[in-house]
């Protein structure tokens, strides 16, 4: 980076490039319209499991839907709602309506036992939550204890005892989205990011609007890639996950996710919806290093693979680019900012 006038000059620096002053919620609308207008309904996110599926058009829609439903429930500017639960479609529509909402979220860990889910919930204060039906009787144990959650949601056409079906908020007109969000400070809390606790203790950033919106804000539709597919293997509710989530998002791609997770379900998806780019485990690329018969599936559409959660063995590194024959880019992922943009 060049030195002018004995400062450093470099990426970022330029007076071209402003933070938008206005609140993530409404952030991310706007970034949405705009896909929707240049491109259409071009598809958001398929559920492979279910075959549910969104394009952005009905995402604009159902965000501001389950917005106004949740203010018609209490939720209040800078209320909190906790999401925990697998790759459903339904996980990453619930922050982003949140967020137009003028509140803030954490995502927990599906793993997390009973008593740390109450830790958790305790040191967040949330006053709502989302999961699925398959974890539902243990959060609804867990909220028994808990007096200022209000309302659980969970995912699905099952009804669970002490829930409300998050279809209901879906199904909501909109009519008390608010129209704007001119009473959030740029500076409060919109995220509460926490790490996973599988390698130490779990660790938490707090995130303000302005920190979310700011590293976002560059993250543009590019010709080139609108609508190139991409395949989500890890979790849409970790930090990692959802922050590729929403690149993607606002870059306007064709996201695949899987619900009812196997590494057979993998190789299937991958040659039925064939996939620029997947995210993986370290787990799963030593697994399909060793898979005894991946030359039956049709993985020649992968170009790009990006990884987080560890290292990978240096071994499996090199193998699996003979497994994916038209690999081009193994991201083992650092940075967040720098996984979105490889994709």
């Amino acid at each position: 980076m060049p030195i002018i006038d004995n400062e450093l000059i470099g990426e970022g620096s330029s007076g071209e490039f402003q933070i938008p002053n206005v609140p993530l919620g409404i952030f991310i609308e706007s970034s949405i319209r705009k896909n929707v207008e240049a491109h259409g309904n071009s598809k958001w996110l398929t559920d492979v499991s279910t075959g549910k599926s969104m394009n952005y058009h009905q995402l604009f829609q159902s965000m501001r839907s389950v917005a106004s439903g949740l203010r018609k429930r209490g939720f209040q500017t800078g209320d909190k709602l906790v999401v925990i639960g697998s790759n459903f479609i339904e996980i990453p529509l619930v922050s982003l309506a949140v967020w137009r909402a003028g509140g803030s979220q954490a995502c927990l860990s599906v793993n997390l036992s009973h008593d740390a889910i109450d830790h958790r919930m305790r040191e967040i204060g949330n006053k709502f939550v989302l999961t699925d039906y398959d974890r539902a009787g243990r959060i609804v144990d867990v909220v028994k204890g808990l007096d200022f959650v209000r309302a659980v949601f969970v995912i699905g056409d099952e009804p669970v005892t002490g829930c409300t079906q998050f279809n209901q908020l879906l199904e909501d007109p909109g009519d008390e989205c608010p129209d704007n969000l001119d009473n959030v400070d740029m500076s409060s809390m919109a995220w509460l990011a926490y790490t996973s606790g599988t390698t130490g203790l779990a660790k938490c950033v707090v995130m303000p609007h302005k920190t979310v919106v700011g590293s976002l804000s560059r993250f543009k539709p590019s010709d080139n890639q609108v609508g190139a597919k991409f395949l989500f293997v890890n979790p849409m509710n970790n930090t990692y996950g959802l922050s590729l989530l929403l690149g993607m998002t606002l870059g306007c791609r064709d996201i695949y996710c899987l619900s009812d997770f196997s590494e057979d379900n993998l190789l299937s998806a991958i040659q039925q919806f064939k996939p620029v780019a997947i995210s993986l485990f370290p787990a799963h690329i030593a697994w399909l290093c060793k898979h005894p018969d991946l030359n039956k599936f049709d993985l020649s559409s992968v170009k790009t693979v990006s990884i987080a959660g560890s290292s990978i063995n240096p071994a499996y590194e090199r193998q699996i680019f003979d497994k994916l024959p038209n690999l081009l880019l193994l991201n083992n992922v650092k940075q967040i900012s720098n996984a979105i943009e490889m994709i």
